[in-house]
């Protein structure tokens, strides 16, 4: 870019590049992300994914503060998160988000401290955890009743290995063979 002429040619290329790197890193992200004010809160830019996911039109999350898209619940938690000084590369969650249509979903975000046209922002990346957090949840329910099921069932019980090993066994059958759970484990297998 030696020339005026020239100069004017690399800024526009330079521009179309770094709208190009824009629109593949933050505008098409596959994941929910947005621009928010560090001291107002407020949403400065979201991508199409955001808007897809969360159901709000682009102009009514930039009409929004970050608190609008929480439970009122969550407010407290939230602002006394925004108090502590964050490095400028974070994760944090699983957080609650409020959709348009009233369901609540759970998140994990990355966010970065960045500067956007002038206003101290984070640039936040949300992923939408809620399935796994009921699947989860489902597999401890699940584990709970089996192990209420196998402790207190009123017959004998035991998981062993496939050489015969015990490797859990329920009160019923330590009752039933006269040793405790400890001498069951520790090798009273080989004997019964």
């Amino acid at each position: 870019c030696l020339s005026d002429w020239s100069s004017d040619v690399c800024s526009s290329d330079l521009l179309a590049q770094r709208d190009t790197k824009y629109r593949l890193l933050f505008a098409n992200n596959p994941l929910p992300m947005w621009v928010y004010d560090m001291e107002t809160l407020r949403f400065l830019e979201v991508n199409e994914s955001a808007v897809n996911h969360y159901g709000y039109s682009r102009d009514e999350f930039l009409g929004q503060r970050i608190t609008d898209i929480r439970p009122a619940e969550d407010i407290p938690l939230l602002n006394e998160e925004m108090r502590i000084l964050k490095p400028s590369l974070r994760e944090s969650g699983p957080w609650r988000h409020r959709l348009k249509n009233g369901r609540i979903i759970f998140v994990q975000v990355a966010s970065h401290l960045t500067d956007w046209k002038g206003r101290k922002g984070a640039l936040v990346v949300a992923q939408d955890i809620t399935q796994r957090k009921r699947s989860e949840e489902a597999l401890r329910a699940t584990e709970e009743l089996f192990r209420t099921a196998f402790e207190d069932a009123p017959l004998g019980m035991a998981l062993t290995a496939l050489d015969g090993r015990f490797l859990q066994a329920n009160g019923a059958l330590c009752r039933m063979l006269g040793y405790s759970v400890q001498g069951l484990m520790a090798g009273a297998w080989q004997h019964i």
